[in-house]
């Protein structure tokens, strides 16, 4: 797995299943050969990504002929199913920003991949009492919670509370999967 944030290496080193193992590096530079990578999954990272058409053209020059890219992740115009959207809607500035579909596929385009799916993929229904348990520390490694100001990120959890305190849950998320070969 590729992951440039140290901080990020040593959660998943943590948390993931043994046998993997975390590389520090970043687009254009990845350490692989070319047509070395039977297929690339880009999970909740593409709006970490300055330059799409340098990570298009690195994972074209990595990937096997026909190997498939999975991206799963939030896009511009696309994150309202989010908790964060619901209980946070200041963090819609930030999901604003986040690469388009289009501009997303424009740019893998220029490098030869082409749209072979698009769907919104159910994630788990949240345990509210537990996502709220988990919000403070959250809040300083979420990509959309950083930017909250302070009061911001406590109205959104009085909302929290409030759904809690009424036995509401929230249906289910989901992110995007865009699948190019």
């Amino acid at each position: 797995a590729i992951e440039p944030a140290p901080g990020m290496r040593r959660h998943a080193t943590a948390t993931h299943t043994t046998g993997v193992h975390h590389i520090a590096a970043q687009v254009p530079d990845l350490p692989l050969r070319a047509g070395s990578g039977s297929g690339a999954w880009l999970s909740a990272v593409l709006h970490h990504v300055g330059d799409l058409g340098a990570c298009a053209r690195e994972l074209r020059r990595v990937l096997a002929p026909e190997a498939p890219i999975l991206m799963r992740g939030a896009f511009a115009g696309r994150a309202d199913s989010l908790p964060q959207a619901h209980y946070f809607p200041e963090v819609r500035r930030r999901f604003d920003r986040f690469p388009t579909i289009d501009a997303t596929e424009a740019a893998f385009g220029e490098a030869g991949f082409r749209r072979q799916r698009l769907e919104a993929v159910n994630e788990h229904t949240i345990d509210l009492r537990e996502w709220r348990r988990l919000l403070p520390e959250q809040r300083r490694s979420d990509t959309t919670l950083v930017q909250l100001t302070d009061d911001e990120f406590a109205a959104g959890l009085r909302r929290i509370d409030a759904d809690i305190a009424a036995g509401r849950t929230r249906p289910r998320a989901s992110l995007d999967l865009l699948v190019l070969r």
